[in-house]
């Protein structure tokens, strides 16, 4: 269970980045 926990972990982060990222790029696109 631990190293489930652990191995989701870097994936919910990632995805959390991406979302952040692909929001910046089209708020600066949009501008």
């Amino acid at each position: 269970v631990s190293e489930l926990a652990y191995a989701e972990l870097p994936i919910e982060r990632s995805l959390l980045h991406l979302q952040l990222v692909l929001s910046i790029n089209c708020f600066s696109s949009g501008k």
